[in-house]
């Protein structure tokens, strides 16, 4: 329901439906899909946040989002790109938070990172 309702641009609905996905997710983070998923919530999360103007909220999430890659990401040596994609895609939607907040040297040093 989350992502239905993000598409059709209901972010407030879908950031509940995404926090609450979050809540409900036994976190297992051992295991690559679960980590993947876990991950993928916090940044939903935080792109709902974006979109209805919750900067800071969103920047939040997104911190989440990548501490979490960091601590757990480093122990699938057989999928680095998937973990470098995934911190990749946070720093982008980090930077354009940073754009929408006008602070464009953060937002360049993040996006060399991407």
């Amino acid at each position: 329901m989350g992502m239905i309702t993000y598409k059709m641009g209901n972010y407030k609905l879908a950031k509940n439906y995404f926090k609450e996905s979050y809540n409900y997710l036994e976190i297992n983070p051992a295991d690559f899909v679960n980590f993947y998923h876990v991950q993928e919530l916090l940044d939903n999360i935080a792109l709902s946040y974006k979109h209805n103007n919750q900067l800071d909220s969103a920047l939040i999430y997104f911190d989440q989002s990548l501490k979490f890659i960091n601590k757990y990401g480093p122990q699938f040596k057989d999928r680095p790109k998937m973990i470098e994609i995934a911190r990749g895609v946070v720093y982008g939607n980090q930077s354009e938070v940073l754009v929408l907040q006008g602070k464009y040297q953060q937002a360049v040093e993040l996006l060399k990172r991407a």
